[in-house]
């Protein structure tokens, strides 16, 4: 399933995570409020359960969901060849299991993995597949690169890419044809499967078809089944990142804002089922 919901109750072009002057006009991380309302999660605070990204947004680790909040900027004032910060659909990438575009930012929501420990060159491959397909090229860096079913996926699912680039996504050639092969977007659709009903629900709960505490609750099953995974908290990697801070602390901060909104009690370690 691949869906995009299309959302204007906010109105303006998200202020970069990277500007710390202050003085834009644009939308703030508190002027997203409204969304986080309707989502049943509590605001988080930059700097203190949050991390910016290099692409001028943030992420939002959510420990009990095993999942990955993104919200960003979509697109770069200076950007003058046709390009867009937007998600990267292809099938080395994680799908997100929820999508939404907004007049100037885009958020999506991201199950978590176990992160991949192949090796470089295992990683390289799989970031000159998506360079190839979609014109986007980033470094494999391993915190950004997830473990499916013994293959590295890219976590780092934001990207600036032209869009037309799925234009050939339903395209087959000549020998693919021959040989019953599957074009990119079969391919993509095939990875999208096992999500499919968290997708679903995600765009039930954002059109008030049934409610976000409900869709929270699928996520926490999709984690104790195994689906997902919050494996950030299990990295063999050092999980400090430049410009982004320390993520398992900013993840465990937020787990206590969680707490406090749903009026549980906050003791002990925050993450859950850390080994």
């Amino acid at each position: 399933m691949i869906a995009e919901i299309f959302d204007n109750e906010i109105k303006g072009r998200l202020r970069s995570s990277q500007d710390k002057s202050g003085l834009s006009s644009d939308l703030s991380l508190n002027d997203l409020a409204p969304i986080f309302t309707k989502m049943r999660l509590p605001l988080p605070e930059d700097g203190v359960n949050i991390s910016r990204t290099n692409e001028g947004g943030y992420n939002l680790m959510l420990n009990r969901y095993s999942a990955v909040l993104r919200i960003y900027p979509n697109s770069k004032d200076s950007d003058d060849e046709g390009k867009r910060l937007a998600h990267l659909y292809h099938p080395d990438v994680l799908p997100a299991i929820g999508l939404i575009q907004s007049e100037g930012f885009a958020m999506e929501l991201i199950g978590g993995k176990p992160h991949s420990q192949d090796s470089e060159f295992k990683r390289l491959l799989v970031s000159k597949r998506i360079e190839r397909d979609t014109g986007f090229w980033e470094r494999p860096l391993v915190y950004n690169f997830a473990d499916v079913e013994g293959k590295p996926k890219n976590l780092d699912v934001v990207g600036e890419h032209k869009i037309e680039n799925y234009e050939k996504y339903g395209q087959r050639s000549l020998i693919q044809k021959m040989f019953g092969q599957k074009s990119l977007l079969d391919k993509l659709l095939d990875e999208s499967k096992p999500y499919e009903s968290l997708q679903q629900s995600f765009y039930e709960a954002w059109t008030d078809e049934i409610s976000f505490d409900d869709f929270w609750k699928e996520m926490e099953a999709a984690k104790a089944s195994g689906l997902l995974s919050d494996g950030w908290n299990d990295s063999p990697f050092s999980m400090s990142v430049p410009y982004k801070g320390d993520i398992i602390a900013l993840a465990d901060a937020y787990e206590v804002r969680l707490k406090v909104f749903h009026g549980e009690p906050v003791t002990g370690p925050q993450h859950i089922n850390h080994m």
